[in-house]
């Protein structure tokens, strides 16, 4: 439109001019002609020009837009920590123990083999002992038991290992003749295990070692249960009574991680408090391995003065006997023990106790 207008204008001055000039009338026709063609050539410029801009629009109405994403590939790299699932004894935590120790120095057995770590020492002498919690994260135990070059030759030592009380391993009188033993036990689900020593037989240099020993971790833990025995309760009152936890044996050479002992040669009794808390109460009773030939064991067990078991004429030619006692709603637990026979050495045993 508005170049229509510049070429109006164009051509009205043009027109002034000629006339100004006062030209012929063959010169103002051949000048109006001219005028004529070049308005003519700038309007159909114009129209072309309009045309292009219609068609400029239309495009840019129809124009696609192209939006073009770019994905991140992000790669995540992960770690892999490798469990640890075996450990030494060195490295495992006692939470008890005693005349037992970790040695850092290189050893001999008695047939001369040498070892440089992984040792345990302990003096059956005296009892050595060690504890550990394992909590149901164990599956297995290896090790194996050497003589020191240095044991006396009169020695006669005992080992024995315990899952949760339970006698899983033991080995009597062993000397230093005795080849290395070799140990390997099941633990899944056990909470506690227990090593224990004694020695039978001349007292100086009973030395044993635990060489190349394994604990294996289980995959998946175990939940463990709680065990309730006799030393967990409140004794009241007892007489010629004690407990202990020194490795002892029975008449057969059954060994145990503890006992409770009675002098029933002093007729010697327990009473405990329950309060109620129990049900059934079990455990073995026995001859001990220091008992008198002549002597005959009585024992009576009540909960809240009524006898739920009795035994009478226990030697120690006589097997242990496995008892269970109904102890419901009971506040007390009394264990009562008499000797009809030689009254030296009148020594009964409970083992293997539990309250449920």
């Amino acid at each position: 439109m508005l170049r229509r207008t510049i070429a109006a204008l164009l051509s009205a001055a043009i027109v002034m001019s000629f006339a100004s000039c006062g030209s012929s009338g063959d010169k103002d026709s051949s000048s109006q002609k001219s005028i004529d063609a070049f308005v003519n050539e700038i309007t159909e410029a114009e129209e072309d020009t309009t045309a292009a801009e219609r068609k400029t629009g239309d495009a840019a109405k129809n124009k696609t837009t192209t939006t073009t994403t770019t994905t991140t590939t992000t790669t995540t790299t992960t770690t892999t920590v490798t469990k640890k699932m075996v450990y030494e004894i060195p490295e495992m935590y006692a939470i008890d123990e005693s005349n037992f120790s970790v040695e850092e120095d290189r050893i001999k057995d008695s047939y001369g083999n040498s070892y440089v770590s992984n040792i345990a020492y302990l003096d059956a002498s005296n009892n050595a002992f060690a504890k550990y919690d394992l909590n149901g994260e164990y599956e297995s135990f290896k090790a194996k038991l050497v003589a020191s070059e240095k044991t006396g030759s009169g020695a006669k030592m005992n080992l024995a290992i315990f899952a949760d009380g339970k006698n899983v391993y033991s080995i009597t009188d062993m000397t230093r003749q005795k080849e290395p033993q070799d140990i390997d036990i099941k633990l899944k689900g056990v909470k506690t295990l227990e090593i224990k020593t004694s020695n039978s037989g001349d007292y100086p240099y009973g030395w044993l070692f635990l060489v190349e020993s394994e604990f294996m971790k289980t995959e998946e833990p175990v939940k463990c249960k709680e065990i309730h025995r006799l030393n967990d309760l409140v004794v009241i009152d007892s007489e010629s009574y004690n407990y202990d936890i020194s490795l002892c044996k029975d008449s057969y050479g059954e060994m145990y991680s503890w006992k409770h002992k009675f002098i029933a040669s002093y007729d010697a009794f327990g009473l405990y408090n329950l309060n109620k808390e129990y049900t059934t109460f079990t455990g073995r009773i026995a001859a001990m391995d220091t008992t008198g030939g002549g002597a005959s064991l009585n024992m009576e067990i009540y909960a809240d003065d009524k006898l739920v078991f009795s035994c009478d004429g226990l030697t120690r030619q006589k097997k242990p006997i496995d008892f269970e006692c109904n102890v419901s709603n009971a506040q007390t637990l009394k264990i009562v023990t008499s000797n009809s026979g030689d009254s030296n050495y009148g020594d009964i045993m409970i083992v293997n106790d539990e309250l449920k």
